[in-house]
């Protein structure tokens, strides 16, 4: 089971590669705006048993000089199933309150979002490489005339990202790690490059059930075909597991 997943694993993230490079050198001619964030969110991981798990989170996001506007709320839940002690899968709901302003007033846009993913993680060194393949169908509520519409957007959107993470000492952990998300219907056209996030991490484990974790990311989003946005971001992420017997990490799996 190991070996067939590895080899469509490997296949899968040398094409979305290949393609990300080429379309990120194009993104390179586009202007960038500037703009800088803050995320903070909550994560739970309830353990069942040894294979499953639910995992569940909640973030809010401002933007604009850090938090002079709000940028989106998100309630995120699935269910995760163990493969091996290398290999685990999952699949699960969530939903976005995507905010944009007309003026000085704030349009909280609905998305509604089913995902599924597939994760690995290896040794490295003394360390963690873990490397996620997820997908999600997205479902974005349009404006029409400054209001919000009945009408919703489907996109279907593609992500790999890949993080190293290695212990400190017994309380302390750091790591880095970037992620390439695209959407593939529109592989023709500007919309194929989404984002791209390169971010470093710093976590604090305060017992065997709760862990605080920093994460300091640069963001490049795609606009429109001529703007791209540079995105500082500051998140701040509060770790909590039940039910399990093993020694809290924070996960990634279900981050954003």
């Amino acid at each position: 089971m190991g070996t067939l997943l590895n080899f469509y694993y490997k296949r899968i993230i040398t094409v979305i590669f290949s393609m990300t490079v080429f379309l990120c050198a194009m993104q390179a001619q586009k202007t960038i705006a500037h703009t800088n964030m803050v995320w903070l969110g909550y994560n739970n991981t309830l353990q069942l048993n040894d294979r499953f798990s639910i995992v569940s989170e909640a973030q809010l996001r401002t933007r604009d000089n850090w938090m002079d506007h709000w940028s989106q709320l998100l309630i995120r839940s699935g269910v995760s199933y163990g493969i091996n002690k290398k290999w685990s899968t999952a699949a699960g709901f969530a939903w976005f309150s995507n905010v944009q302003y007309v003026g000085k007033e704030a349009l909280f846009k609905n998305e509604w979002r089913p995902w599924e993913d597939l994760q690995l993680k290896t040794k490295i060194a003394n360390g963690v490489l873990t490397q996620r393949l997820r997908l999600e169908q997205r479902f974005l509520q349009l404006v029409s005339n400054n209001q919000l519409s009945s009408q919703y957007e489907f996109v279907f959107r593609t992500r790999y990202r890949i993080d190293a993470l290695f212990p400190v000492n017994k309380q302390w952990q750091a790591g880095i790690g970037n992620e390439i998300i695209v959407n593939p219907q529109f592989i023709k056209t500007y919309r194929f490059f989404d984002q791209e996030r390169i971010f470093a991490i710093l976590n604090k484990k305060f017992s065997r059930t709760i862990s605080l974790q920093l994460m300091l990311m640069e963001l490049i989003q795609n606009k429109s075909s001529i703007v791209d946005e540079d995105q500082n971001i500051f998140r701040l992420t509060l770790f909590h597991q039940i039910g399990f017997k093993h020694p809290a990490v924070p996960a990634t799996k279900n981050e954003e």
